[in-house]
């Protein structure tokens, strides 16, 4: 089995999570529950992205939707759940110079993929792009592993679910 590297996901993908009928909710329940017992999180987001998933429930008075959006809310053995720190809020406003079609709420997740050290960010979202490489005009570098953006397509998480048993 190959070693895991952490995968970021977006709101999107933890919102098609929650859909059997859709390419993540009939594939990462299978990759969740191939992840080795004890080992470290695969998955990684922002706990802005329950701050965007309960928007709807709250909208439509869906109990049962926010239970579940509140239970995925707790770091588990699948997810870690990071808060928003300084770091992510000085990078997210040269990621938005950079990627000029990320809203604010992208650039801080993207932010969170690249401070957490995530190569590979999982989301549907077509304004985000890879980051190879970032230079702060005031910080200097950003010390970061290239962020790759991957898409919740049938064919990327299947090849993710047999490199798990590769």
């Amino acid at each position: 089995m190959r070693t895991l590297r952490k995968i970021y996901l977006d709101t999107n993908v933890l919102i098609s999570f929650g859909d059997g009928n859709s390419d993540a909710g009939r594939i990462l329940p299978q990759v969740i529950s191939r992840q080795p017992l004890g080992a470290a999180p695969l998955f990684v987001t922002s706990r802005l992205t329950f701050t965007e998933l309960m928007v709807k429930p709250l909208r439509d008075q869906d109990r049962a939707m926010a239970s579940i959006y509140m239970s995925w809310s707790l770091s588990s053995s699948w997810l870690r759940v990071c808060d928003v720190g300084q770091n992510v809020l000085d990078l997210a406003p040269l990621l938005r110079v950079k990627q000029p079609r990320l809203k604010l709420p992208d650039a801080i997740h993207l932010a969170t993929a690249i401070t957490e050290r995530c190569p590979e960010l999982l989301t549907a979202d077509k304004a985000f792009a890879d980051v190879p490489a970032l230079e702060h005009p005031f910080l200097g570098a950003v010390d970061l592993t290239p962020l790759t953006i991957i898409r919740p397509d049938e064919p990327t998480l299947t090849a993710l679910l047999e490199s798990m048993t590769a």
